[in-house]
């Protein structure tokens, strides 16, 4: 896989990936990163008005045992001390650092179904599996 560090903003580009668009994500300390796809940027960029974030949570609980929450912060006053940005140019994901252990390399998509649509995490390497609808799943041993 290609990678191409951007020098302005620290953002990088993966490329020639078996997945159907192209993903973002900020540097952080590798592994340490989330995978912001194109379909979630492009949501991101319709709901993250007056620089609101997207954060992500990690809680106990969903049929799989963990769950994924998703939901909005004002901004930059919002943050909390173990909290990480991860930006796409002036978009931003806030995810606090005991979530992240369990999401860390899970790619941000957002998907549209016929019942719902919704922002999900897919291909977490932390997860053993998940269920159906994707809210939720089981850690690895």
């Amino acid at each position: 896989m290609n990678r191409i560090v951007s020098k302005a903003r620290n953002i990088l580009v993966q490329r020639g990936s078996s997945r159907p668009s192209r993903y973002f994500t900020q540097v952080l300390s590798a592994p340490d990163n989330i995978i912001i796809n194109k379909k979630a940027i492009q949501q991101m960029k319709k709901v993250c008005t007056d620089n609101s974030r997207l954060r992500i949570t990690v809680e106990g609980g969903g049929c799989s045992g963990f769950q994924y929450l998703f939901s909005l912060d004002g901004s930059e006053t919002d943050m909390g001390e173990d909290d990480v940005l991860i930006t796409h140019g002036s978009l931003g994901v806030v995810i606090d650092s005991d979530s992240l252990e369990y999401v860390r390399g899970s790619t941000l998509d957002y998907n549209t179904e016929l019942i719902r649509s919704a922002f999900r995490l897919i291909d977490n390497p932390q997860a053993e599996m998940g269920c159906s609808c994707g809210a939720s799943f089981a850690i690895k041993d």
